[in-house]
């Protein structure tokens, strides 16, 4: 097998870690170009690998790279493999080095631990998942206000947990390629200190807007307003046919912005912003997680502004 094909038995058989195969320029699903894979599988030409595909078959894995020897390998984040990642990126303009100095400036050290270094610079490092915190994928980490809403940016700095993944050593890009600078063999995972689990779960909800009693006609008013904001949001969401994804999260902040108002329940705005993601072919498209993950941050980001209604 070729180098990223041991490390793929590597990753699983000595650490334990889920692993997918993905193509040279590391993007997840681009392993669709080296043709058919696995045939004793019987798998489907040009199978598209993603997260869900997440594999401990040491076997299943070296039929991949048998049959696909240039493929790159990527550790499968989250509760699958037992850890998480710190993606810190350094490109252009954002530098998540100076951020996560703010950071420890702020908070204390991180842990020495697994870290990788990628080709542009950066580094993914590693910790342990934890069983008592629910972590998300995030992109650029924030510290919150008593209110809900962003009091500071760390651009630059990335969680990949359940449904996310990390590019690993010895992977290719055109770029260069990933090392190890303290190897998963020789250097033990950490538990991550609780500032940082703090900032890769969900922010704290909004108050609750007090609200002065409604008369009955006011409630009736208040219900045919909902009904339509809810019915146009949709709408723009079945309706769309490029950019579909962007306007799923505009209409989750805005039906959130009632939500935050205290005016409509957030499983029903959910679960209607739900339909109309699969009714357009959305869920389909993107899959189930990725919508959920824009549902629930355009959600929050609506409930961080509450709408004022008026009854």
């Amino acid at each position: 097998m070729s180098l990223t094909g041991r490390a793929a038995e590597a990753y699983v058989s000595r650490l334990d870690l889920a692993v997918i195969p993905t193509g040279p320029d590391c993007k997840p699903g681009s392993v669709k170009k080296f043709g058919a894979l696995l045939e004793a599988a019987k798998e489907p030409k040009d199978r598209v690998f993603s997260v869900k595909d997440a594999t401990k078959d040491v076997e299943l894995i070296r039929a991949i790279w048998t049959r696909t020897p240039k493929a790159n390998v990527s550790i499968v984040t989250g509760a699958v493999s037992g850890v998480f990642a710190l993606d810190i990126d350094a490109k252009g303009k954002v530098n998540g080095f100076e951020a996560l100095a703010r950071l420890e400036a702020m908070f204390g050290p991180l842990p020495s631990t697994w870290r990788a270094l990628t080709p542009s610079g950066g580094e993914h490092r590693y910790f342990v998942q934890p069983s008592r915190w629910v972590l998300r994928n995030k992109v650029g980490l924030r510290i919150y206000d008593r209110r809900g809403r962003v009091s500071e940016l760390f651009d630059g700095l990335d969680i990949r947990t359940d449904g996310g993944a990390c590019a690993a050593p010895p992977s290719e890009k055109t770029s260069g390629t990933y090392r190890w600078a303290d190897h998963p063999l020789s250097t033990p995972v950490s538990e991550a200190p609780e500032w940082l689990l703090k900032l890769a779960i969900d922010p704290p909800p909004p108050p609750k807007v007090d609200r002065p009693p409604l008369r009955r006609g006011h409630a009736d008013k208040l219900a045919r307003y909902i009904d339509r904001a809810i019915d146009s949001e949709c709408a723009r969401v079945t309706g769309t046919k490029s950019g579909r994804n962007v306007q799923l999260f505009k209409s989750a902040a805005n039906l959130g912005s009632l939500v935050g108002a205290n005016v409509l329940p957030q499983d029903l705005a959910e679960a209607e912003l739900w339909k109309a993601a699969t009714d357009c072919g959305l869920v389909a498209d993107d899959g189930a997680h990725s919508v959920r993950a824009t549902i629930a941050s355009g959600m929050r980001k609506g409930m961080q502004n509450p709408r004022e209604v008026t009854a």
